[in-house]
């Protein structure tokens, strides 16, 4: 009995561990000047906005590069963060 509450005591740490390293490695968010200030350099123009939808503000940006393209909406889960389509956005071909 005492080897099985080792070995559940192991993976138990392991995944304690594993939830750390997890969390200090990946950074789901980028506050508004963050991201404002990651497309100084380009030429696309974008804005952070909010919207108050049944008492829940919800974020979302706003980009235009070309009247002419159709508009393209990413809409992303959870956990998930606008910062991953920031590069699409950056894309204005």
């Amino acid at each position: 009995m005492p080897k099985i509450i080792l070995i559940s005591f192991k993976i138990f740490i392991l995944l304690i561990l594993a939830t750390i390293l997890l969390v200090r490695c990946v950074s789901f968010r980028k506050s508004d000047n963050a991201t404002l200030s990651s497309f100084k350099k380009t030429k696309i123009t974008l804005e952070v906005k909010y919207h108050n939808f049944e008492g829940k503000k919800i974020r979302y940006i706003h980009s235009v590069t070309n009247d002419t393209l159709p508009t393209i909406l990413y809409v992303h889960g959870a956990p998930g963060s606008s910062s991953s389509f920031l590069d699409y956005l950056k894309d204005f071909l």
